[in-house]
């Protein structure tokens, strides 16, 4: 939804596998938006432990709010 523009912002909380993430991160990137993990950080393919406690992703220009929405979570 977000990547399509009909949602601004898009947040998972629990545990969340790369190959879980991966497609949907490219389609919002090449759509203009932002995928992160919960705590802002980039998401990293391909390392020994692939999963991470929660991403986020936006339309790119609410993700810092959306984010700090997020840590008062």
């Amino acid at each position: 939804r977000v990547a399509e523009g009909a949602a601004e912002g898009f947040a998972a909380f629990g545990p969340r596998a790369e190959w879980d993430v991966c497609a949907a991160a490219v389609l919002v990137a090449e759509a203009g938006g932002s995928v992160t993990r919960l705590d802002g950080g980039g998401l990293r393919f391909n390392q020994p432990n692939p999963s991470w406690r929660g991403v986020a992703g936006s339309n790119g220009r609410v993700h810092p709010e959306l984010l700090r929405v997020l840590a008062g979570a």
